[in-house]
């Protein structure tokens, strides 16, 4: 398979700091097929491609009936089809993709429709994630920690099989954290200096004001979600080959 059919997703639970992650591989010449942002609603972040948006609702469509106790084996068919067809006119005119609730159905499809993709696996510390996912969406807190370790454990997987590297919010936002751009640079064949460049003129810098201490929260503290968090962090800097 030629450089031509390669193609790089980002995946992510969102709440992750991946609009700016994709902002900064766009101005260092990423091909998202969408115009380049300058700034977006924080709540709901920026470059997801509507033929994304699209499969994904014919994705749901299809898992729907699948579930469903009245069987529809035309009606499943077509929606799969309509999904594929989404993929397809996407992955024709961009090189790259986000989708920020995770892509862990999406990566497997694209690879079968002929794509030799790898994976940009965005994450953030599981109590920072939660936190922001329940102030913007008010989930449960079963629901936040089955997302993450549903995601997370299979996008490893994804890194095994696909290849890829890992990047974590806390990199992102640190202007003296350098591994990851030197990672992304070397997966994708883009400047490292324009990168670099990029991440100093789109991080803002954070507040520094001292938060009072959060409750005990055992849910939060699970071990399998601080194992996880850990299997991704000793990716740091790596570039997984498929």
């Amino acid at each position: 398979m030629t450089d031509t059919k390669r193609r790089y997703i980002i995946v992510t639970v969102g709440r992750t700091g991946s609009s700016v992650l994709a902002a900064i591989l766009s101005d260092a010449g990423a091909n998202f097929a969408m115009p380049d942002r300058k700034d977006w609603n924080p709540k709901s972040g920026a470059y997801e491609h509507d033929l994304f948006w699209s499969a994904y609702t014919w994705y749901s469509r299809a898992d729907k009936i699948n579930n469903s106790i009245i069987p529809n084996a035309l009606g499943w068919r077509r929606a799969q089809n309509k999904m594929r067809e989404q993929l397809t006119e996407l992955m024709e005119q961009a090189d790259y993709a986000k989708y920020p609730g995770g892509a862990i159905w999406l990566v497997q499809t694209i690879a079968q429709l002929g794509y030799d993709v790898r994976v940009i696996v965005n994450y953030r510390r599981f109590e920072d994630y939660a936190r922001s996912r329940y102030l913007r969406f008010g989930w449960g807190i079963q629901q936040i920690v089955d997302t993450y370790l549903n995601v997370y454990g299979t996008a490893l997987m994804q890194l095994e099989y696909f290849g890829g590297c890992a990047v974590d919010f806390e990199e992102i936002v640190d202007p003296n954290a350098t591994e990851w751009l030197s990672a992304l640079a070397k997966l994708t064949g883009l400047s490292e200096d324009k990168l670099m460049q990029s991440q100093s003129e789109r991080v803002k810098a954070t507040s520094t004001s001292e938060e009072k201490p959060p409750l005990h929260n055992p849910m939060i503290e699970d071990k399998r979600i601080q194992e996880m968090y850990q299997a991704l962090r000793d990716l740091k800097g790596k570039v997984i080959e498929p």
